[in-house]
Protein backbone atom coordinates (compact mmCIF):
# COMPACT_ATOMS: atom_id res chain seq x y z
CA UNK A 1 0.00 0.00 0.00
CA UNK A 2 1.05 3.39 -0.67
CA UNK A 3 0.17 4.52 3.10
CA UNK A 4 2.90 1.95 4.04
CA UNK A 5 5.03 3.92 1.98
CA UNK A 6 4.20 7.10 2.91
CA UNK A 7 4.19 6.20 6.95
CA UNK A 8 8.04 4.71 6.59
CA UNK A 9 9.30 7.89 4.55
CA UNK A 10 7.88 9.94 7.58
CA UNK A 11 8.97 7.65 10.60
CA UNK A 12 11.77 9.27 11.97
CA UNK A 13 10.60 12.40 12.09
CA UNK A 14 7.42 11.45 13.64
CA UNK A 15 9.50 10.10 16.90
CA UNK A 16 10.18 13.63 17.58
CA UNK A 17 7.29 15.50 16.73
CA UNK A 18 4.05 15.86 19.27
CA UNK A 19 0.22 17.00 17.50
CA UNK A 20 -0.21 20.61 19.12
CA UNK A 21 -4.07 21.32 17.59
CA UNK A 22 -6.38 19.03 15.23
CA UNK A 23 -9.33 20.65 13.84
CA UNK A 24 -11.72 17.86 11.80
CA UNK A 25 -13.88 20.59 9.43
CA UNK A 26 -16.00 19.95 7.01
CA UNK A 27 -13.85 20.57 3.86
CA UNK A 28 -10.75 19.79 5.46
CA UNK A 29 -9.11 18.57 8.40
CA UNK A 30 -6.00 20.05 9.26
CA UNK A 31 -3.07 18.89 12.01
CA UNK A 32 -0.87 21.21 13.64
CA UNK A 33 2.90 20.19 14.87
CA UNK A 34 4.17 21.60 17.89
CA UNK A 35 7.36 23.10 15.28
CA UNK A 36 4.34 25.10 13.94
CA UNK A 37 4.30 22.65 10.45
CA UNK A 38 0.33 22.23 9.41
CA UNK A 39 -0.66 19.22 7.11
CA UNK A 40 -4.26 19.27 5.21
CA UNK A 41 -6.50 16.20 4.23
CA UNK A 42 -10.14 15.74 2.56
CA UNK A 43 -13.13 15.32 4.81
CA UNK A 44 -15.46 12.69 3.96
CA UNK A 45 -18.02 14.28 5.89
CA UNK A 46 -20.83 12.48 3.90
CA UNK A 47 -19.50 8.83 4.65
CA UNK A 48 -18.69 9.50 8.45
CA UNK A 49 -22.08 7.81 9.02
CA UNK A 50 -25.18 9.14 11.24
CA UNK A 51 -23.30 8.63 14.74
CA UNK A 52 -22.78 12.30 17.04
CA UNK A 53 -19.39 10.27 17.82
CA UNK A 54 -17.42 9.95 14.75
CA UNK A 55 -14.17 9.81 16.50
CA UNK A 56 -13.64 8.16 20.07
CA UNK A 57 -10.25 9.66 20.31
CA UNK A 58 -11.83 13.24 20.59
CA UNK A 59 -10.60 15.35 22.80
CA UNK A 60 -7.28 13.40 23.32
CA UNK A 61 -5.60 14.02 20.36
CA UNK A 62 -3.50 17.23 21.49
CA UNK A 63 -0.24 16.03 22.47
CA UNK A 64 -0.22 12.65 20.94
CA UNK A 65 2.64 11.76 19.56
CA UNK A 66 3.31 11.46 15.72
CA UNK A 67 4.67 8.36 15.49
CA UNK A 68 1.02 6.99 16.61
CA UNK A 69 -1.02 9.12 14.81
CA UNK A 70 0.64 8.60 11.13
CA UNK A 71 -0.74 5.04 11.70
CA UNK A 72 -4.11 6.12 11.87
CA UNK A 73 -4.10 6.79 7.78
CA UNK A 74 -4.47 3.02 7.49
CA UNK A 75 -7.69 3.23 9.26
CA UNK A 76 -11.12 2.24 7.97
CA UNK A 77 -12.44 5.36 9.66
CA UNK A 78 -11.98 8.28 6.96
CA UNK A 79 -12.26 11.06 9.58
CA UNK A 80 -9.47 9.31 11.77
CA UNK A 81 -7.85 8.46 8.38
CA UNK A 82 -8.07 12.09 7.24
CA UNK A 83 -6.50 12.96 10.50
CA UNK A 84 -3.69 10.61 9.93
CA UNK A 85 -2.42 11.40 6.23
CA UNK A 86 -3.15 15.32 7.17
CA UNK A 87 -0.13 14.73 10.28
CA UNK A 88 2.07 13.02 7.27
CA UNK A 89 1.06 16.33 5.08
CA UNK A 90 2.44 18.38 8.07
CA UNK A 91 5.55 16.24 8.25
CA UNK A 92 6.86 16.43 4.78
CA UNK A 93 5.75 20.17 4.73
CA UNK A 94 9.24 21.62 5.90
CA UNK A 95 11.35 19.01 2.90
CA UNK A 96 9.47 20.52 0.03
CA UNK A 97 12.12 21.85 -2.48
CA UNK A 98 12.02 22.16 -6.36
CA UNK A 99 8.73 23.09 -6.79
CA UNK A 100 6.74 25.79 -8.57
CA UNK A 101 4.38 28.24 -7.23
CA UNK A 102 1.33 27.81 -9.97
CA UNK A 103 -1.88 25.60 -10.81
CA UNK A 104 -0.64 22.81 -12.62
CA UNK A 105 -4.13 23.22 -14.55
CA UNK A 106 -2.20 26.12 -16.20
CA UNK A 107 0.68 24.28 -17.26
CA UNK A 108 -0.13 20.64 -18.02
CA UNK A 109 1.51 19.58 -21.61
CA UNK A 110 -1.12 18.71 -23.47
CA UNK A 111 -1.63 17.51 -26.90
CA UNK A 112 -4.36 17.13 -29.51
CA UNK A 113 -4.32 13.69 -29.87
CA UNK A 114 -4.48 12.74 -26.23
CA UNK A 115 -6.72 10.90 -24.00
CA UNK A 116 -6.94 12.74 -20.50
CA UNK A 117 -8.83 10.17 -17.62
CA UNK A 118 -9.45 12.32 -14.47
CA UNK A 119 -10.24 10.28 -11.15
CA UNK A 120 -12.84 12.97 -9.06
CA UNK A 121 -14.79 16.13 -10.65
CA UNK A 122 -12.45 18.91 -10.68
CA UNK A 123 -15.25 21.08 -12.20
CA UNK A 124 -14.51 24.63 -13.81
CA UNK A 125 -10.95 23.63 -14.27
CA UNK A 126 -11.57 20.48 -17.07
CA UNK A 127 -14.02 22.71 -19.45
CA UNK A 128 -10.65 24.50 -20.85
CA UNK A 129 -8.88 20.75 -21.07
CA UNK A 130 -11.57 19.28 -22.75
CA UNK A 131 -11.38 21.50 -25.71
CA UNK A 132 -7.58 21.04 -25.70
CA UNK A 133 -7.48 16.72 -25.94
CA UNK A 134 -9.14 14.01 -28.25
CA UNK A 135 -10.88 12.65 -25.74
CA UNK A 136 -11.34 13.05 -21.53
CA UNK A 137 -13.16 10.40 -19.23
CA UNK A 138 -13.97 11.89 -15.81
CA UNK A 139 -14.56 9.14 -13.45
CA UNK A 140 -17.42 9.79 -10.44
CA UNK A 141 -18.53 7.55 -7.84
CA UNK A 142 -21.69 9.90 -7.90
CA UNK A 143 -22.22 9.53 -11.28
CA UNK A 144 -24.31 6.15 -12.49
CA UNK A 145 -24.30 6.06 -15.93
CA UNK A 146 -22.66 8.06 -19.16
CA UNK A 147 -23.50 11.61 -18.95
CA UNK A 148 -21.25 13.68 -21.16
CA UNK A 149 -17.45 13.11 -20.01
CA UNK A 150 -18.31 12.14 -16.78
CA UNK A 151 -18.18 8.17 -16.08
CA UNK A 152 -18.95 6.10 -13.45
CA UNK A 153 -16.42 4.79 -11.49
CA UNK A 154 -16.72 1.26 -12.78
CA UNK A 155 -15.84 2.34 -15.81
CA UNK A 156 -12.19 3.01 -14.86
CA UNK A 157 -11.13 -0.71 -15.61
CA UNK A 158 -11.88 0.00 -19.61
CA UNK A 159 -10.95 3.77 -19.89
CA UNK A 160 -7.79 4.33 -17.62
CA UNK A 161 -5.24 1.96 -19.47
CA UNK A 162 -5.65 3.82 -22.93
CA UNK A 163 -4.93 6.91 -20.99
CA UNK A 164 -2.30 9.31 -21.90
CA UNK A 165 -2.26 11.48 -19.04
CA UNK A 166 -4.28 10.97 -15.79
CA UNK A 167 -4.85 13.08 -13.07
CA UNK A 168 -6.20 11.23 -9.78
CA UNK A 169 -7.63 12.94 -6.20
CA UNK A 170 -5.22 12.86 -3.76
CA UNK A 171 -8.64 11.88 -1.70
CA UNK A 172 -8.26 8.35 -3.16
CA UNK A 173 -5.40 8.05 -0.87
CA UNK A 174 -7.71 8.27 2.28
CA UNK A 175 -10.78 6.61 1.05
CA UNK A 176 -7.93 3.40 -0.06
CA UNK A 177 -8.75 3.38 -3.37
CA UNK A 178 -5.44 4.89 -4.75
CA UNK A 179 -3.53 1.65 -5.13
CA UNK A 180 -6.21 0.16 -7.24
CA UNK A 181 -6.33 2.78 -9.53
CA UNK A 182 -2.60 3.64 -10.35
CA UNK A 183 -2.38 -0.06 -11.53
CA UNK A 184 -4.45 0.63 -14.19
CA UNK A 185 -2.41 3.73 -15.65
CA UNK A 186 0.81 2.34 -16.41
CA UNK A 187 0.48 3.21 -20.00
CA UNK A 188 0.01 6.71 -19.11
CA UNK A 189 2.77 9.34 -20.15
CA UNK A 190 1.66 11.68 -17.01
CA UNK A 191 0.49 10.69 -14.28
CA UNK A 192 -0.63 13.45 -11.42
CA UNK A 193 -1.66 13.26 -7.98
CA UNK A 194 -3.62 16.47 -7.15
CA UNK A 195 -5.09 18.70 -4.17
CA UNK A 196 -4.84 19.18 -0.91
CA UNK A 197 -4.43 16.03 0.13
CA UNK A 198 -1.36 15.70 -2.00
CA UNK A 199 1.55 13.82 0.14
CA UNK A 200 4.49 15.75 -1.06
CA UNK A 201 6.74 12.81 -1.25
CA UNK A 202 8.24 12.48 -4.73
CA UNK A 203 10.54 9.63 -3.33
CA UNK A 204 6.94 7.48 -2.50
CA UNK A 205 5.37 8.39 -5.53
CA UNK A 206 8.14 8.17 -8.56
CA UNK A 207 8.15 4.10 -7.49
CA UNK A 208 4.18 4.14 -8.82
CA UNK A 209 5.30 6.03 -12.00
CA UNK A 210 3.77 9.41 -11.07
CA UNK A 211 5.17 12.17 -12.93
CA UNK A 212 3.59 15.49 -10.71
CA UNK A 213 2.64 16.22 -7.45
CA UNK A 214 0.28 18.97 -7.24
CA UNK A 215 -0.89 20.30 -4.22
CA UNK A 216 -0.37 23.07 -1.50
CA UNK A 217 1.92 24.65 0.92
CA UNK A 218 0.55 25.85 4.16
CA UNK A 219 1.85 29.90 4.82
CA UNK A 220 -0.66 30.66 7.64
CA UNK A 221 -1.13 27.78 10.20
CA UNK A 222 -3.07 29.30 12.23
CA UNK A 223 -5.16 31.34 9.42
CA UNK A 224 -5.65 27.22 7.73
CA UNK A 225 -7.21 26.34 11.43
CA UNK A 226 -9.53 29.00 11.66
CA UNK A 227 -10.70 28.47 7.92
CA UNK A 228 -11.10 24.61 8.52
CA UNK A 229 -12.67 25.09 11.99
CA UNK A 230 -15.56 27.20 10.40
CA UNK A 231 -16.19 24.73 7.43
CA UNK A 232 -14.65 26.73 4.42
CA UNK A 233 -13.02 24.84 1.38
CA UNK A 234 -9.92 25.33 -0.83
CA UNK A 235 -10.79 28.99 -2.19
CA UNK A 236 -11.72 29.97 1.75
CA UNK A 237 -8.38 29.30 2.80
CA UNK A 238 -6.72 32.04 0.04
CA UNK A 239 -3.63 33.19 0.86
CA UNK A 240 -3.23 30.71 3.51
CA UNK A 241 -1.99 28.83 1.61
CA UNK A 242 0.60 28.44 -1.78
CA UNK A 243 -0.51 26.46 -4.98
CA UNK A 244 2.19 24.34 -6.13
CA UNK A 245 3.49 21.62 -8.17
CA UNK A 246 6.53 19.40 -8.04
CA UNK A 247 7.99 17.58 -11.35
CA UNK A 248 9.03 14.00 -10.27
Amino acid sequence: MVLDSLIDSVSKKAALRIVEDVRIGLGYTAVLLDNGSCGLAYTFRNQLGGCCCVLKDAGHMKGMKCDDVIRWAKDANLAKSAVGLATINALLQEDIKDYRCDNIFDNLQVKPEDTLGVVGDFGPFLRDIRKQVKDMYVFEKKVQEVQGYLYPEESMDTYLPNCDIVIITSTSIINKTFDNIIKKCQNAREIIMLGPSTPLAPAVFRKYKVTVLAGIIVCEAEKVLDVVSQGGGTRSLGNSVKQMYINI
